[in-house]
């Protein structure tokens, strides 16, 4: 892993971005949100575009023609972005990345990130993967000393969150 200082709300916009001709093909509503323009987060850039292409794209293959894919990027407390230059590191940041589709039941959350694991096929037998794409990003995440968690939705949906820490 090379990670270097780089700015994720820049790289988090560009890759998201990338998935703007599938949304407007699937008629599927795109957003990304961040309060700040600059965090500045020790990371690998091809491993974190794993994670987020993995997430997109299961988002996308999951939500139906009219949902709707909000990816936001926020700061836990205390943040000391390396830009700033501030005194003290700490919190993180988070990567969330909320869609509307089938969603997940709360019986799979506990595997969904075991390897070859796939969601029940009843719900989804078009969108069959491998089952590796989460374990892969889960061990990513932890590589950067960070984590990656799921929460589902109340009816539908699902919310992916990926928590990065601001130090080297």
């Amino acid at each position: 892993m090379k990670a270097s200082l780089n700015n994720i709300v820049a790289f988090v916009k560009g890759i998201t971005m990338s998935f703007e001709s599938v949304a407007e093909r699937k008629d599927i509503s795109l957003n990304v949100n961040s309060a700040k323009e600059e965090l500045g987060v020790y990371f690998d850039r091809d491993m974190m575009a794993k994670i987020l292409t993995n997430l997109l794209s299961n988002a996308f293959k999951f939500t139906p023609e009219g949902g709707a894919i909000a990816v936001s990027i926020n700061t836990n407390p205390p943040f000391d972005s390396p830009f700033t230059k501030g005194g003290k590191e700490g919190g993180s940041v988070e990567i969330i990345i909320k869609d509307t589709g089938i969603g997940i039941s709360e019986e799979e959350l506990p595997k969904l990130f075991d390897r070859f694991y796939q969601v029940d096929s009843s719900r989804s037998e078009a969108n069959r993967g491998s089952g590796l794409g989460l374990q892969i990003c889960k061990r990513i995440a932890e590589a950067h000393g960070g984590t990656i968690a799921v929460e589902p939705g109340s009816e539908s949906g699902v919310t992916f969150v990926v928590r990065l820490p601001p130090g080297e």
